[in-house]
């Protein structure tokens, strides 16, 4: 690689590196926030609250890879840009159609990154992901509660207080339990103790309240009930566990597979590295600027085309799911379309000819 080569692809690769790191981090955050609601609708641990975000953080890299990669490369182009650089370049005979070659290399990088979290990473996330849900949803609601303070288990229909849980979650000491009782009523029970027991045939929750008083409220009036042990079945968890289903799935066994959901799962794989060699060229045409047109003038137009090619990306996946689009066609035609958008700025610009006796003419 030549030395001016070798330049362009040390620009654009800490650019296509620092706006991927942005991108991931604003959606790790989104992500944060939804695991958030899930430790206070369930009550998760801490553990399998950083568990959940670092699975989520590995799905998302596949999500924004190729989208980092295409403002990467516009953003480093920009920058060489509005630094005379590329103005400098054109002068020495180096046009744009020429940068084609270090941003491939820097893509190339990239792409095989994507590669490996399409094709391993996020199906390995996604089944540890379902595989910690259905674990979470096998332990005892009681072993995610902080003693001495008030919490909602399963819908939230119910709210507990202990001043001591076990670490196994079975029992807890000095237990306060409200409930609802009779639709608009509810139930209020104090016991010295109370163990938790679960049948494994129907999957209903009861905590056994033992030595305790029990005061119901109908809406007109109170009883007031002493007992020695009282059953009280709890409200269904929130958290249900699931089968893995084609996201999940290992790709060996996709490539074996016949059913279209299957098929239209390997297809969208195999595309994620490809769309961001696709984006990359289509990035180098949309970096020309005029000179007083500023270093991100293009950059909405690219966000346009962006979201045009993942919407299409997206929609003849879900045409394949569902046995409309032949596996033949796929979506392989989807990724010609930046290929030749970028031909025709390139076209247009006269930064390469279709003749090939014409003399090359670099614009500036």
């Amino acid at each position: 690689m030549k030395l001016i080569d070798r330049y362009v692809a040390r620009e654009l690769a800490a650019s296509a590196f620092a706006v991927t790191v942005v991108l991931v981090l604003i959606m790790a955050v989104q992500a944060l926030s939804q695991v958030l609601d899930d430790v206070v609708e369930d009550g998760l641990p801490m553990s399998t609250v950083l568990s959940l975000v670092g699975i989520n953080i590995i799905g998302l890299l596949g999500i924004v890879m190729s989208l980092g990669v295409f403002l990467g490369v516009m953003v480093g182009l920009g920058r060489l840009t509005r630094d005379g650089e590329i103005t400098a370049m054109n002068a020495c005979g180096l046009g744009l159609a020429q940068l084609c070659k270090p941003a491939l290399v820097v893509s190339l990088v990239f792409a095989l990154c994507s590669a490996l979290l399409s094709v391993w990473l996020t199906p390995w996330s996604v089944r540890q992901q379902q595989t910690l849900s259905q674990t979470v949803a096998t332990k005892s609601p009681l072993a995610f509660l902080q003693p001495g303070t008030f919490a909602d288990i399963g819908d939230g229909g119910a709210t507990f207080y202990s001043e001591h849980v076990a670490e196994d979650g079975r029992r807890i000491s000095n237990v306060f339990l409200r409930t609802p009782w009779r639709e608009i009523g509810w139930a209020v029970e104090v016991s010295r103790f109370a163990e938790y027991q679960r049948d494994d045939d129907t999957g209903a929750e009861f905590l056994v309240l033992v030595d305790g008083e029990r005061l119901e409220f109908d809406g007109e009036s109170l009883a007031l009930t002493r007992f020695e042990k009282h059953g009280v079945r709890l409200p269904s968890s929130a958290s249900q566990g699931s089968s893995v289903d084609a996201a999940g799935m290992p790709t060996s066994a996709l490539w074996q597979a016949t059913d279209p959901a299957l098929r239209s799962e390997l297809h969208w794989r195999l595309a994620m590295p490809v769309s961001v060699l696709a984006l990359t060229v289509l990035a180098v045409a949309l970096s020309h600027a005029k000179p007083r047109q500023g270093r991100f003038g293009n950059v909405l137009y690219g966000l346009l085309a962006y979201i045009l090619y993942a919407n299409l990306l997206v929609v003849c996946r879900r045409q394949m799911a569902e046995g409309a689009l032949p596996e033949a066609f796929a979506m392989w035609w989807v990724h010609l379309l930046p290929l030749g958008l970028a031909l025709a700025l390139f076209l247009q610009r006269k930064q390469i000819s279709l003749r090939p006796w014409a003399r090359r003419r670099v614009a500036t």
